[in-house]
């Protein structure tokens, strides 16, 4: 009789104690799983867009590809979980909204025009991350601030086109006139002046501005009216309205031999493939002189990095420039191995602080 009693005891034990694992075990993953799912949420980014949405060749264009490299680095996918843009089709204000309605974390507005709109949605959501890109917002501790030094990358197209022009005219045509486009017509200016003072030319300089990011039919008119006065360098800076800048020198280079071709310089992305043509007699050549970078991608990616991470920089104001690799030209074969080098030379100056490049029009020599 004590020896069933024992028994029954011991089996009462046993199925306690799987019952006690089973219990710990289910609420360890539910614990896990809870985890899992807040790391998930906390990680989602989104991308607001001006109305040139992501396909403007340019600057959209180059935030996307580093968002999308953010989700590769981490496995996320687009969509609601992962990452994902929204265009500002109507305001801004309905883009950051849509965004999140959708409870996106971190929230990127791209470009000057979106800074009022990303302000007054940080006060509004203080929990979620907010970043803008060339613009500074102050004293919001859940919002940073991308700047960028492009006015010195600008410098060193200058002196390539200074050791590349011909006819000695060389063309700007600009966007809206913000601050970031300034920035390039500035260090393009002085550059070019640097170059033609130590090669004893007299270059002249023509601006247009498109007034607008979106308006290619306007800068396509500009540039044939800079060709029509003999320039055959016209760097952009007009964001999607660039576009009309190479439909423009690329209608004029087809009907010019090799050696008439006017150049492109492009802006913020790699726009080599936009020069492709083909040249009087079925030639095949390429009318990109060099790009401007503005390495957007790389701010874009590095912050979604870091906020995936836990350190988002939260009141920061953060700065790329020629040292840390955030702007930059890029060569090509159309620019010779002495306008290269200058170029480069000038380069280290810059990072050395031998040279100060100026920021505004009228602070250029």
């Amino acid at each position: 009789m004590n020896q069933k009693i024992k028994q029954t005891k011991l089996i009462f034990s046993l199925i306690s104690l799987l019952l006690l694992t089973l219990v710990v075990t289910a609420c360890s993953n539910q614990k896990h799983h809870s985890h899992s799912n807040n790391k998930t949420s906390n990680q989602t980014v989104a991308l607001i867009t001006d109305n040139n949405t992501i396909n403007d060749h340019s600057y959209n264009a180059s935030a996307w590809q580093g968002l999308k490299q953010y989700g590769i680095n981490n496995h996320l996918e687009q969509g609601d979980n992962g990452y994902q843009y929204f265009v500002s089709t109507s305001t801004p204000t309905a883009a950051i909204q849509s965004a999140l309605n959708k409870n996106f974390k971190t929230i990127f507005g791209v470009g000057p025009n979106l800074k009022t709109d990303i302000s007054k949605a940080a006060k509004n959501n203080p929990k979620h991350n907010f970043v803008i890109v060339d613009e500074t917002i102050s004293h919001q501790k859940n919002v940073t601030s991308i700047n960028f030094n492009n006015e010195q990358a600008a410098y060193l197209a200058g002196i390539v086109a200074a050791y590349t022009t011909k006819s000695n005219i060389i063309g700007f045509i600009g966007g809206e006139q913000n601050t970031a486009t300034i920035r390039y017509q500035a260090g393009f200016e002085a550059g070019i002046k640097a170059g033609a003072k130590k090669l004893h030319k007299n270059i002249k300089l023509l601006n247009g501005y498109t007034n607008s990011f979106s308006k290619s039919s306007k800068a396509k008119d500009l540039a044939l009216n800079l060709i029509n006065k003999k320039a055959d360098i016209i760097f952009q800076a007009a964001g999607k309205s660039g576009t009309g800048v190479f439909q423009a020198v690329k209608s004029f280079n087809e009907t010019q031999a090799v050696n008439k071709k006017v150049y492109v310089i492009g802006v913020d992305s790699d726009q080599q493939s936009l020069g492709n043509y083909y040249a009087k007699g079925q030639q095949e050549s390429n009318f990109t002189l060099t790009s401007v970078i503005k390495a957007v991608n790389l701010a874009v990616e590095n912050i979604a990095q870091t906020t995936y991470d836990g350190k988002f920089p939260g009141g920061k104001n953060i700065t790329y420039n020629l040292q840390n690799n955030g702007v930059y030209i890029l060569n090509s074969p159309n620019i010779s191995n002495q306008a290269w080098d200058q170029a480069q030379k000038a380069r280290l100056k810059i990072i050395k602080g031998q040279i100060k490049v100026p920021t505004q029009i009228k602070a250029v020599p």
